[in-house]
């Protein structure tokens, strides 16, 4: 896969390609990485090529502009951060608030701005339930600029100057694995890599298998960075995954970044082979999300009988009774929690 072995030099330290592509070839690996939210990163390592070995220039400009729209976008959402931490000193407080996901992994990439980042994700975690009606107290102090949305209970949204900050108040999807989240956090006293990376092995899980969305490159890479950094406890994380939701989902992911980027990082993985050969067609769907919820459904049905076998032994449980119970009552959780907030 071209686009991996792209990504590898761009952002792993791999050597290079050596191929030589056709202009086809060169557009079709740019619809790629623009579906797979790695446009600016592909821009990176095509710089890195000889000239005589780089698409013509027609798409060279075109990657650059892209490039350049995705670092001002990454300049706005670091202004907008500042301008809301002066705004609402908590959000300052990392003991009280922590920056997840997009804002907070683009500082593992050698460059930073051209890691693609729609939004702003801060969690609000704390030891008591001081914490929590202070910042909802915070907020309602915010100026009348600020727009907030509260529908959702998982977080609130903050739409300001152009930018969109979610505030989480939780960040995994069951109760019981929220609890063994705070449990977790409260032995650390901090928020840290192990714990980012297990809200988002939940995360990711989540949104390939409930919500039919294709894993995109740009979340592959974000797991590798985090995962394989020098030092990073892999058999902590594991353990504590197996004991959530996710199962071994970020075994079975780890286990498929090492081969799609040629890493071994993940030496000691246990997943089966039988898992690993399918994890594309289980999660990497290239198929755009269907439009009609009737689809998406039939899509899920025909996946999970597809793939039982491998679904079982990754959570323990068929993924019909997975599904339909923990969508049914999550729904409820939000709307009871939806009304306090």
């Amino acid at each position: 896969m071209w686009l991996a072995a792209y990504m590898g030099a761009a952002c792993l330290g791999q050597p290079l390609p050596e191929m030589r592509h056709t202009d086809a070839e060169w557009d079709a690996l740019w619809q790629q990485a623009l579906r797979e939210r790695v446009g600016a990163l592909l821009y990176d390592a095509v710089s890195a090529l000889p000239t005589e070995r780089r698409p013509r220039r027609e798409l060279l400009y075109r990657m650059a502009g892209y490039a350049d729209q995705v670092e001002q976008h990454q300049l706005r959402l670091r202004e907008a951060r500042t301008r809301l931490t002066e705004l609402m000193p908590l959000l300052g407080d990392t003991s009280a608030v922590v920056e997840v996901k997009g804002a907070a992994l683009a500082a593992l990439y050698p460059n930073p701005l051209h890691r693609e980042c729609s939004d702003i994700d801060l969690y609000v975690w704390s030891q008591s339930e001081e914490t929590h009606h202070r910042t909802v107290a915070a907020l309602n102090q915010l100026p009348t600029e600020v727009v907030m949305d509260r529908r959702n209970a998982r977080h609130t949204v903050l739409r300001w100057h152009g930018t969109s900050t979610e505030l989480h108040w939780y960040l995994l999807y069951k109760d019981a694995d929220n609890a063994l989240l705070e449990q977790y956090l409260r032995q650390c006293g901090t928020f840290d890599e192990v714990a980012h990376a297990l809200f988002l092995a939940a995360h990711t899980d989540y949104h390939a298998t409930f919500f039919d969305e294709a894993i995109p490159m740009r979340a592959l890479l974000d797991w590798v960075l985090l995962t394989g950094q020098p030092g990073f406890d892999r058999e902590k994380l594991f353990q504590l995954c197996s004991c959530t939701e996710a199962g071994l989902f970020a075994e079975a992911l780890s286990a498929y970044c090492d081969k799609l980027f040629h890493t071994n990082i993940y030496e000691k993985s246990t997943t089966a082979v039988s898992v690993v050969e399918c994890f594309a067609d289980m999660y990497r769907d290239p198929r755009p999300r269907a439009s009609r919820t009737a689809l998406r459904v039939a899509r899920r049905l025909c996946k999970y009988a597809r793939f039982r076998p491998q679904y079982r032994r990754l959570y323990g449980k068929g993924m019909l009774r997975r599904f339909y119970w923990n969508n049914l009552t999550i729904a409820l959780r939000q709307r009871v929690q939806g009304q306090r907030i």
